[in-house]
């Protein structure tokens, strides 16, 4: 069959596959000896070698498009960096595909009931227990590896190779994580939307993708952002003072002088330095407090476990030392606060929240909170840094 021939055909027999096909750029080249995905820039695609091709009969042409269409839907495309042995995870990856297309399933290739394995285990599970192949002197196109691997089975040694080539993979490994994350997205997309028009004419989606399909469809909710939401309670709580101005007096009242409003940021920041917040908590806590300085707000950080360690205006540069790591206890800041009220509009507390609360006040007052407490009422605004974000 010709290649358009056979991707009609596919259509109507497995629509899924076929569907999938029309949205993926296809071509025959001399450039791969067999068939191949690939990635041009940062698109998927399917080359075929011409005469390789005239050489399959009808059943084993469309096996090997069902083949190729299997390697992106598991991403194996992207997979290959994560594998030392490359001979053996090319070889892991045909075995989970074979194991659903009976007409590939015939020496000298690779299926799971080959070495007694089950179907759909999974490309890591074949790498680690494929048995090592009969040397036939070509292991480096069908051999995979030394035998230094134990507990693989013994049925099925002998010449091992893929049907096709997977040679084009090795682009894909030399991507960013943000260049393979396009590429996934690329893929997921195709599924989704062949996925929806087989479901609408009333079709069947291959009982080893429907859980990864199930998975596209979920309505992934949406991550609470805090820092957006705390920048904007800041920006809220921050007081304005009333200045006296030299203005021209006015006719109807000549005794009284001219007044502007002027912004007063000034923010304590308390910074809990008990040895209960991690690293990376810190981390995040002086990264919020960097865009607060940028903002244009003075701001004054109390580093505080039991006591106040060290209290000092930040410049805009974290310079790495914490002092603290003991209890906590927030009554000597508070207690500070009290006293510089006219100097300060809020205090701001970044902390876990394992500390007692009862005898702090919640006038200006705003928490960030790295942990759940939802059966605590803290007194002032609370913000809780959802689980996703840390």
């Amino acid at each position: 069959m010709t290649l358009d021939k056979c991707v009609k055909s596919l259509i109507v027999k497995e629509p899924f596959y076929g569907l999938f096909l029309l949205g993926l750029n296809r071509y025959f080249t001399d450039e791969v000896p067999t068939a191949a995905v690939g990635i041009n820039g940062i698109n998927c695609e399917l080359v075929i070698n011409e005469e390789f091709w005239n050489g399959l009969s009808d059943e084993e042409q469309t096996g090997v498009l069902m083949h190729e269409i299997s390697h992106l839907l598991y991403n194996h495309l992207l997979m290959g960096k994560d594998f030392a042995d490359k001979q053996r995870f090319n070889l892991s990856c045909d075995c989970e595909v074979n194991g659903n297309i009976p007409v590939l399933q015939k020496d000298p290739y690779v299926w799971p009931a080959r070495f007694g394995f089950q179907n759909n285990m999974g490309s890591k599970f074949y790498y680690e227990n494929l048995p090592e192949p009969e040397d036939d002197g070509e292991n480096d196109k069908s051999g995979i590896g030394n035998g230094s691997r134990g507990n693989k089975s013994k049925k099925g040694k002998g010449k091992q190779k893929t049907i096709d080539d997977h040679s084009t993979w090795k682009k894909a490994d030399d991507l960013s994580e943000a260049e393979k994350q396009l590429v996934k997205n690329q893929i997921d997309t195709l599924a989704k939307n062949t996925a929806e028009q087989v479901m609408k004419q009333c079709g069947n989606i291959p009982g080893q993708f429907k859980e990864y399909i199930d998975s596209l469809f979920v309505v992934k909710p949406q991550i609470f952002n805090w820092k957006a939401y705390f920048r904007r309670v800041i920006g809220n709580m921050i007081t304005s003072e009333i200045l006296l101005t030299k203005m021209r007096p006015s006719r109807r009242f000549p005794d009284a002088k001219g007044i502007k409003m002027k912004r007063k940021p000034s923010v304590l920041v308390g910074v809990d330095t008990s040895g209960s917040v991690s690293n990376n908590e810190l981390l995040d806590f002086f990264s919020e407090i960097n865009h607060l300085w940028k903002s244009g707000v003075k701001v004054t950080i109390a580093e505080i476990d039991t006591r106040i360690n060290r209290i000092y205006e930040y410049k805009g540069h974290f310079d790495g030392e914490i002092n603290g790591r003991g209890g906590t206890s927030f009554e000597e800041l508070w207690t500070y606060k009290d006293e510089h009220k006219k100097d300060f509009s809020t205090l701001v507390m970044f902390t876990d929240g394992f500390v007692d609360i009862n005898n702090l006040n919640g006038r200006n007052v705003v928490w960030v909170l790295t942990s759940d407490h939802a059966d605590r009422e803290y007194p002032g605004v609370v913000i809780e840094i959802p689980k996703e974000n840390k």
